[in-house]
């Protein structure tokens, strides 16, 4: 009879470990699509400013550049 009640709750114990995992597996994944929407929120966010902010200025300088470059190349003289 003892052998019985000593597997009974060992299988109860059993049961409760595998629904503990089970729900620390669901909160683990919840937490996992957290930071991934973190993580592709904050890379829109960036990209954004890269487009808004640090692009124009890169362009506004490789244009100014370029100018200088074409003016060195083909010097415009002024008549008159």
């Amino acid at each position: 009879m003892r052998d019985i009640t000593e597997q009974k709750v060992l299988d109860l114990k059993l049961r409760e470990e595998k629904l503990n995992a089970e729900e620390m597996n669901v909160t683990l994944r919840n937490v996992l699509k957290s930071i991934e929407n973190d993580r592709k929120e904050f890379e829109q966010k960036l990209t954004e400013r890269i487009s808004s902010s640090i692009l124009p200025g890169i362009e506004k300088s490789v244009w100014s550049s370029r100018m200088r470059s074409a003016r060195a190349i083909w010097p415009c003289s002024k008549t008159n």
